[in-house]
């Protein structure tokens, strides 16, 4: 199944944010005022405030952070439904193999105790990039929804991106 659609997946992960990044990059949406490059106004906060000058004409940065959080709900989503069709079609080939007499179902009870422990680790993965994406993305889109910029949300964003290579590494 995956085979089938890995040249798309490749370009949805890689091509989709390099252009992205090279859009905001050109159009002066990135704010490296922050611990790290977000996506904001030079100075944060000036497009919702009329006694702050900004910068850059920001023209269009809204809908652009709009798209932004609709691409990583979409990682999401995907992410979601390729952990969730592994599982599916590791238990559809479990009941199909159910029947196997002998040196075969030798085999497979082995090949099952390998796909158990890539199913693990696939649903550890997806679990350890949900939860440091989500949250920090929770954050941001309240930012973004109230016009505020609270300094404890931008930190606690960039420990969930940095808890995320943590987290995969003890997986």
């Amino acid at each position: 199944f995956l085979r089938k659609y890995e040249f798309w997946l490749h370009t949805f992960i890689y091509v989709i944010p390099l252009t992205m990044a090279c859009i905001a990059l050109k159009q002066g949406f990135i704010n490296p005022e922050i611990n790290q490059c977000f996506i904001d106004t030079v100075p944060m906060g000036c497009a919702s405030n009329d006694s702050i000058e900004c910068l850059h004409d920001y023209t269009g940065i809204n809908e652009y952070i709009i798209f932004c959080f609709g691409y990583i709900y979409l990682t999401l989503i995907v992410a979601l439904l390729l952990t969730v069709s592994l599982y599916l079609s590791e238990k559809k080939k479990e009941k199909r193999n159910e029947r196997m007499r002998g040196r075969n179902k030798h085999r497979e009870n082995a090949r099952k105790l390998k796909s158990r422990i890539i199913l693990t680790q696939a649903g550890l993965y997806f679990g350890a990039f949900a939860f440091a994406y989500i949250i920090p993305t929770i954050f941001r889109n309240l930012n973004f929804c109230l016009g505020t910029h609270n300094f404890p949300f931008y930190a606690l964003g960039s420990i969930m991106n940095n808890l995320l290579g943590v987290l995969n590494l003890f997986v």
